[in-house]
């Protein structure tokens, strides 16, 4: 095999290992979840960790997660280089790459309790049965 092929295979196998982004990006919400008085993963979005003082690990999550996930839909785009699926599953994965990538950019907007002083939105006022 020659040298320039061998370059080719090992960055090929190089961008499918960006394929544990998702496994990395589970782990690190249950991890700052865990760090992060208040959050319980049950009732929280893994979003609302983007929130507060420890917020930039959120942020730095979706935004690694969603790069890993592209370079992955690159890697699956060369090795399928014909057949079914060759074209298809190397765009969607880039598409799921970028909205995380975004996701992590716009952050979500605080949620009544979490971070924990965010409190509660005050309710409108009730205008049922008023005459104006």
């Amino acid at each position: 095999m020659s040298r320039p092929r061998r370059s080719a295979q090992r960055r090929i196998k190089a961008l499918l290992a960006c394929g544990f982004a998702p496994l990395m990006f589970l782990v690190v919400i249950l991890l700052d979840g865990a760090l992060q008085p208040g959050y319980d993963p049950v009732d929280r979005w893994g979003s609302e960790l983007s929130n507060g003082d420890w917020g930039w690990i959120q942020i730095a999550n979706f935004v690694v997660t969603g790069l890993l996930t592209t370079a992955f839909g690159v890697g699956v785009r060369r090795a399928l280089r014909s057949g079914p699926g060759s074209k298809a599953i190397p765009v969607l994965t880039g598409v799921l790459g970028f909205c995380l990538i975004v996701a992590g950019v716009f952050v979500t907007d605080p949620n009544p309790g979490f971070p924990p002083r965010v409190q509660p939105p005050p309710s409108p006022p009730c205008t049922a049965g008023s005459t104006t």
